[in-house]
């Protein structure tokens, strides 16, 4: 009896694994642009929070100088513009000698109100 080898010339994906392989290709991508999403979005958060901190410092600034803070105020941030709104003490209500003293900013971001508050000492 002779013994016949039988050769498989089938080369290539079948189907089913094409489907799968682009299946875990899309869900690898899927992720990489989520977190990519998320990258971005605390990006603009922290850059958001920095020049709401630069504004709060301006402003008490402005206070140990004797002037007032503007209420609103509108900063460029990331080719968008954005409107933080500054609560300070008038000055002129300031007394005389040491006075406690609390600058906020608050601004919006993804429906999300954030607030950013200095509490410092200003001798008039």
């Amino acid at each position: 009896m002779q013994a016949t080898a039988h050769v498989n010339l089938d080369k290539g994906f079948t189907l089913i694994e094409l489907m799968v392989s682009i299946v875990i290709l899309l869900i690898v991508i899927l992720s990489v642009m989520y977190s990519l999403s998320l990258y971005a979005r605390h990006n603009m958060r922290n850059a958001l929070r920095r020049e709401a901190v630069r504004i709060a410092q301006e402003c008490v600034e402005r206070l140990r100088v004797g002037e007032s803070c503007d209420s609103t105020v509108t900063k460029k941030v990331r080719s968008a513009f954005y409107q933080f709104q500054v609560n300070a003490p008038n000055p002129s209500t300031l007394s005389a000698g040491t006075n406690s003293v609390n600058v906020a900013v608050s601004y919006n971001f993804r429906n999300k109100q954030y607030n950013y508050t200095i509490n410092t000492v200003i001798y008039k």
